[in-house]
């Protein structure tokens, strides 16, 4: 029947159907072939006159506008067509009426630029997770657990700015100065709760007698880092 669905159960411009836009089968011996496995019936011979409704495609394979664009001036200029088209290859996937097992399921698909900013944005968590992860076992890796881990890693890290002892479970660091004799300006006394009493010297000249004093500041070592030969020596700094 002329302009009416050939899909078997749909009443697509049938008189008691709803009016809907058909589709003449492609002329292309694949994609005709294609058409007639797609749709569900036996021994199915389509003729010049065997129409398909648009209720049987997706929405994305119907155009109803065309385009051009101007080489010269790079102007495209779009006009609506006189009758719907199909896009090329566009095979009828969908059968209301019929086992569901027989309608295609399609998955929409993505736009290149989504795609490119969606493997971008992809890349970056993927990059920021791993950062988070490195930074967190470098956190785990540089503290201190123990007096004893801190006293290892102190024998390991010799300097000649700090001499090291271990005595009456504490680690003692000391800085030595070598001037009219040898003395201690500097002092750490690492408790066993990785707290830190550091003693600085400090001369005083009345009436031409040096008297020497010790004053403390309190701090809590948990990390390597804060034992590093630069992080105290501009503590040191400061504290002077």
């Amino acid at each position: 029947m002329p302009n009416k669905c050939c899909v078997p159960r749909c009443r697509g411009n049938y008189k008691n159907g709803s009016k809907v836009r058909i589709f003449r089968f492609p002329k292309d011996e694949e994609l005709r072939q294609k058409w007639i496995r797609a749709i569900p019936r036996e021994n199915f011979l389509p003729t010049e006159n065997t129409r398909v409704c648009e209720l049987h495609f997706h929405p994305e394979d119907i155009t109803t506008e065309t385009s051009y664009t101007d080489d010269s001036t790079g102007r495209t200029v779009t006009a609506p067509l006189p009758h719907a088209r199909l896009l090329p290859g566009a095979i009828p996937s969908i059968f209301p009426d019929c086992p569901k097992y027989l309608t295609s399921q399609r998955s929409a698909r993505e736009a290149p630029e989504a795609k490119r900013l969606r493997l971008e944005s992809s890349a970056l968590q993927k990059a920021l997770q791993q950062s988070a992860e490195t930074f967190q076992h470098e956190v785990e890796e540089d503290r201190i657990q123990s007096l004893k881990d801190l006293a290892d890693y102190v024998r390991c890290n010799s300097s000649a700015f700090w001499h090291a002892i271990e005595a009456n479970e504490r680690l003692i660091l000391l800085h030595i100065v070598d001037e009219d004799a040898p003395s201690i300006k500097y002092s750490f006394t690492i408790k066993q709760d990785l707290s830190i009493v550091k003693w600085r010297q400090i001369s005083l000249w009345i009436y031409s007698v040096r008297m020497t004093h010790l004053i403390s500041m309190y701090v809590m070592l948990d990390t390597r880092r804060r034992l590093s030969l630069s992080t105290f020596c501009g503590a040191v700094r400061t504290f002077c």
